[in-house]
């Protein structure tokens, strides 16, 4: 079969690397000249490090990632602690995989490395597709000036997919209420009441804050989400927000860094396949980040995909059994990612009863609610 993946991001690159340990042979095309992965960090929960452990790059992985030993929530109005939930040893004993905080840049690299290896692979870069022409035999389509023929297209083309929007379902993502600001900072850059050795997620009416480490420790990822405001703004503006974490925000330490990330998301609901085209990742279901999940699930789709393609029977029942293992999961998170977002910034009427309901429960209790989704094997 002649597979061609067109997006060399965590997804396409994971699938890339499943596929060529399955035996496939396959071209990966990415429009950039270089690979240099924007953004900053990713939380990798257990069924995520599972897949990426499964596939051998523990020990390369090993060398860049943090793993936390619990996830912490706090009321941003007062900075008090109102959970704290195990990670750690306990999440690796529950769940056989461990919970990592890494730079995305640091597992693309790894991942890239992984790939190059493969003599089953070839990777086309400065190669961006645009023009295809679906055929009875496969799919033609010219990337770099050179025409390619492919018997299986895969978008991993993230949220603005070519393959989602001209050979599967034409849909463009759709704007969030809401927007992402994010920074990173050298550790000894903050400031004493903030915890740099965990995950921690600060809770306000109408916004919210996580921040954890990356970069073996060395490096601070923050993300405050918002909504959106008029143009113009340099950093979030967090109403009723602690003094230290609003002076901490405008400090000349953070404010000229700050960059706005609009959320975009793809409905879940849409056709992934048709015909001799398929989507994971982004490009099927980019959700809202309040999960913690956009790129688990992509790493979950790859590894979902590629035991469907190693396995009997013709392409088309292949993708359509894909598509019906993954969808309903997939919504499902989509669905928790919205929730947690409503949760996350209960106006301070209501979040008074969100508060007390944290603070009563123990943070096992709050832990095995995940079980669900950590405890995924492809």
């Amino acid at each position: 079969m002649r597979i061609a993946v067109i997006g060399a991001g965590i997804s396409g690159l994971t699938l890339a690397l499943s596929l060529a340990r399955r035996g496939f042979e396959l071209d990966l095309f990415e429009r950039a000249e270089t690979l240099e992965e924007v953004g900053a960090g990713i939380q990798l929960s257990p069924n995520a490090s599972r897949i990426l452990l499964a596939l051998g790059l523990g020990e390369e992985l090993g060398r860049c990632v943090v793993a936390p030993d619990k996830l912490q929530i706090g009321n941003g109005q007062r900075l008090n602690l109102l959970a704290t939930l195990p990670l750690g040893e306990w999440a690796q004993a529950r769940y056989g995989a461990p919970y990592w905080l890494i730079h995305r840049a640091d597992l693309q690299d790894v991942l890239l490395k992984a790939v190059r290896k493969e003599a089953t692979v070839r990777l086309h870069l400065g190669a961006g597709v645009e023009a295809f022409d679906e055929q009875e035999s496969g799919v033609a389509f010219e990337a770099a000036g050179t025409e390619h023929h492919a018997d299986l297209v895969v978008g991993a083309d993230g949220l603005r997919s070519v393959v989602r929007r001209k050979l599967v379902s034409g849909a463009d993502p759709s704007s969030s209420t809401h927007v992402a600001w994010r920074v990173s900072i050298d550790v000894s850059a903050a400031p004493d009441w903030l915890d740099t050795s965990c995950t921690t997620l600060w809770m306000g009416p109408g916004w919210h804050v996580v921040h954890y480490p990356i970069r073996r420790g060395e490096r601070l990822n923050i993300v405050a989400i918002e909504p959106q405001r008029a143009t113009g703004q340099s950093g979030p503006a967090l109403s009723h927000a602690a003094p230290e974490l609003t002076a901490f925000f405008g400090s000349e330490t953070l404010g000229h860094k700050w960059l706005p990330w609009p959320l975009q998301t793809v409905d879940p609901s849409l056709a992934w396949t048709k015909g001799r085209a398929v989507l994971l990742g982004d490009a099927a279901h980019a959700m809202l980040p309040t999960a913690a999940q956009g790129g688990a699930m992509g790493i979950e789709d790859a590894a979902t995909l590629s035991a469907e393609l190693a396995g009997d029977g013709a392409l088309s029942g292949k993708l359509a059994r894909y598509e019906l293992a993954r969808k309903p999961r997939v919504r499902k998170v989509v669905s928790m990612a919205e929730n947690n977002l409503q949760i996350y910034t209960m106006p301070s009427l209501v979040a008074g009863l969100r508060n007390t309901a944290l603070l009563a429960l123990p943070g096992e209790v709050l832990m095995r609610r995940q079980d669900w989704l950590y405890s995924f094997t492809a």
